[in-house]
């Protein structure tokens, strides 16, 4: 099976399972291994994820085939974020409701958290060609906006946190976050720049 299109999906599937039932396996159920598998499953989720936010305006600054094959199969590679973002998921009410001993979680952090993951399925489901003619092409282009902008705030807060507390994995993928909204708004200037001149 070719790495490209749903094939890039169907592999990235199986090696997110296989991560996981590997940590689980080996680690044995408890709440520090659930704990740390919510938090590797983010990473993948926040990698994948940057990876199809970033692509347009990689592509648009980097003519290289690394750059063309991401934009050519962002689609799918945003759909992968998503799988690691559902196990994410999981992970997180498995924690909450199994060995959660703090306090409840604030309502603003649920909210605020759980509409991330309705603009990430959202997306996700809406990742086609057929959903961009059922939705026009206008809406389709607003809920990737919005949703996308989103997404990458609610990973952004999420990293601001662990690189407050001195998390380096934490510190690195903010760097990457904030690379990325550098990209996409220099990506935008830069279409702006002619038109205006």
């Amino acid at each position: 099976m070719r790495f490209e299109k749903w094939g890039i999906a169907i592999w990235l599937a199986a090696a997110q399972l296989l991560v996981s039932t590997v940590l689980i396996g080996s680690l044995g159920v408890s709440g520090e291994t659930v704990g740390l598998w919510v938090r590797v499953t983010a990473w993948m989720s926040a990698t994948l994820f940057l990876s199809a936010f970033a692509a347009r305006p990689l592509r648009q600054f980097w003519k290289s085939d690394g750059s063309r094959w991401l934009l050519r199969n962002r689609r799918y590679v945003g759909v992968s974020g998503a799988f690691a973002h559902l196990i994410h998921g999981i992970g997180i009410v498995w924690l909450l409701n199994v060995f959660s001993e703090g306090p409840p979680t604030e309502a603003i952090t649920l909210i605020g958290g759980g509409l991330g993951f309705v603009f990430y399925f959202a997306m996700a489901l809406t990742s086609s060609d057929a959903a961009v003619a059922r939705m026009g092409p206008a809406n389709w282009k607003r809920l990737h906006s919005v949703g996308g902008y989103y997404v990458w705030a609610i990973f952004a807060f999420t990293f601001v946190s662990g690189a407050s507390a001195g998390n380096v994995i934490s510190i690195l993928f903010l760097i990457d976050c904030f690379a990325v909204l550098a990209l996409r708004l220099a990506a935008r200037s830069a279409k702006r720049a002619p038109a205006a001149a």
